[in-house]
């Protein structure tokens, strides 16, 4: 992973909205980062500080705290998203979340043997070789326990069989503290709702983040329930 191209990649991808969704990070930010030596893989990102980003020129206080926080948001990234960040050959989003489902854990991935992972629904002895061969390379495997000592835990959601959205419409507004929007959306649609992006007189709930803005204001003049994140996840649950 040493030409610098290959290395700028490399990260973009890891913090991609499909893949570990850092916002802030897109590949001008890694850029700046990798000309500065801040960092050197996806690894060290989990290194970087408030102040290191600061110190950026057009990253200011604000906004390095912001990436900051992104970071370590996704320290708990869903583990189909990990295995599809950390760039293994020929494994897209349907096969880390086929790889997910099966194996459950990042260690379980890492040690699976061929056999393994040709237990895995659409798993052939290609992708199957490119998975082993990417974990018999003691870079990959460093860069994971790096991350490992780093806080990230790649967790494991089971596929969706809640109903407390059942035929619900949720719209989401403003800035959320738990989750990122594709994690929250994920989660309406777990529980067997629907997350729009508009507030109509059909929305079932508004749930409104930081800086909630328009939606918030028409979902009070349409008498529609507004939530705090805190009270949506109690109300399903998942508190």
């Amino acid at each position: 992973q040493g030409c610098p191209a290959i290395v700028l990649q490399s990260i973009t991808h890891f913090g991609s909205r499909k893949a570990m969704d850092i916002e802030g990070l897109g590949w001008q930010t890694v850029q700046a980062l990798l000309d500065a030596k801040l960092v050197t893989d996806y690894a060290s990102l989990y290194e970087l500080t408030v102040d290191k980003v600061a110190a950026l020129e057009r990253k200011g206080e604000k906004s390095a705290k912001k990436l900051i926080d992104n970071i370590e948001r996704s320290k708990t990234a869903e583990l189909h998203r990990f295995i599809y960040a950390i760039g293994i050959r020929m494994i897209g989003e349907r096969a880390a979340k086929l790889l997910a489902d099966h194996l459950q854990s990042i260690d379980a991935l890492m040690n699976a043997t061929t056999e393994d992972l040709l237990e895995v629904t659409e798993v052939g002895p290609k992708v199957a070789e490119a998975i082993t061969f990417y974990f018999s390379v003691p870079a990959n495997r460093e860069r994971i326990e790096k991350m490992k000592r780093l806080g990230v835990r790649p967790q494991f959601v089971a596929a969706a069989t809640g109903s407390a959205l059942a035929g619900k419409t949720v719209v989401i507004t403003g800035t959320l503290t738990k989750f990122s929007r594709d994690e929250i959306h994920r989660l309406i649609e777990r529980e067997g709702g629907k997350a729009a992006g508009s507030v109509s007189a059909k929305t079932s709930y508004v749930v409104a983040g930081e800086a909630a803005g328009s939606k918030l204001e028409k979902a009070k003049s349409l008498g529609v329930k507004v939530l705090s994140e805190d009270e949506f996840l109690a109300m399903i649950g998942n508190a």
